[in-house]
């Protein structure tokens, strides 16, 4: 109530005051627009950190970020049980080595082959790169690898075969 004994008094002594007192309400407007949207704006964003920075894709975007297997640190992971695993370390305690994007070696036997030398027969191996994901359980890609079956770890020069089987591997995914 005070505000219209302010109006009618501002009406009768000069017609501007009241026009600065009806124009306060769109003022208003104003600003709950401007929250609005700096709202909207903020949920977005937090929408867009949460998509690129967990495995939730919220927006549907690509994340393909294997795009140039050459601008990483590749590493291989040389376990006990004799598994060799090549990815990115991304941690690396006394108790965890946590390894990411992350690739393996896989055995498959071929035919039996005879050498000239002897009356022995041998297995010829031939081996093959798989992305970890790929198998039919569809795990993650990032392995929590317990040290004490962590042999040791070697870096990968960019010029490295695997290196160049990984990037192969990547170009063929994102054709």
């Amino acid at each position: 109530m005070p505000e219209i004994k302010k109006i009618r008094s501002a009406i009768k002594n000069d017609g501007m005051e009241a026009e600065e007192l009806i124009k306060t309400p769109k003022t208003s407007k104003t600003n709950v627009f401007i929250k609005v949207f700096s709202v909207l704006v903020i949920v977005f964003v937090a929408v867009l950190l949460v998509s690129n920075f967990t495995s939730l894709n919220l927006l549907g975007l690509s994340k393909n970020k294997n795009l140039d297997a050459s601008q990483k640190k590749w590493e291989a992971v040389f376990l006990s049980n004799g598994q060799i695993y090549f990815g990115n370390v991304t941690s690396r305690s006394a108790k965890t080595l946590i390894l990411e994007d992350v690739y393996y070696l896989q055995v498959a036997s071929q035919d039996l082959q005879q050498t000239e030398d002897q009356k022995t027969e041998t297995p010829l191996q031939n081996f093959s790169l798989v992305k970890l994901g790929n198998e039919l359980h569809k795990p993650k890609d990032r392995m929590n690898i317990n040290m004490e079956y962590v042999l040791f770890t070697e870096e990968l020069e960019a010029s490295s075969e695997i290196i160049k089987s990984i990037q192969r591997y990547i170009d063929e995914v994102n054709l």
